[in-house]
C-alpha cells in the first residue's frame, strides 16, 4: 500500500467484502487495511457485502444451472444490500474507520 500510495500517488484503495476465495477480505484484514490507510492518508472504498452467504446463494445457483447473467442480481441476498445500521457485515466497514482513523 506504502508503494502505491506513496511512489505512485494513489491515495485510494478499494477493497472487497464478497467475492468469496478470490478478493474478499475479513474482517481483520479489512481492519489492518485502515490501519495502514489511516497512516497514509490514503481513502479506502468498501464494497460491503456478506461474502459468506453470496458464496452460498452462488452454489445454488450453480447446483439448479442458474448461470446467466440474469441471475447476477439473485446471488446476493437482499439484506448483504441494506444500510449499513441494518446490516452485520457493514459493521466493520463502519466501525474500523472510527478505530484506526481511516477517512
Amino acid at each position: 500500500m506504502r508503494a502505491v500510495a506513496v511512489e505512485h500517488g494513489i491515495p485510494s484503495f478499494k477493497v472487497m467484502m464478497a467475492y468469496k476465495g478470490t478478493l474478499m477480505l475479513d474482517d481483520g484484514e479489512l481492519y489492518q487495511v485502515m490501519k495502514q490507510a489511516a497512516r497514509l492518508g490514503a481513502v479506502v472504498l468498501v464494497h460491503a457485502e456478506n461474502g459468506d452467504a453470496v458464496a452460498a446463494l452462488q452454489q445454488e445457483l450453480r447446483a439448479r444451472g442458474d448461470l446467466g447473467p440474469e441471475f447476477h442480481r439473485s446471488r446476493a441476498p437482499a439484506a448483504s444490500r441494506a444500510r449499513p445500521r441494518t446490516a452485520r457485515w457493514c459493521w466493520p466497514s463502519c466501525t474500523a474507520p472510527r478505530s484506526t482513523s481511516c477517512t
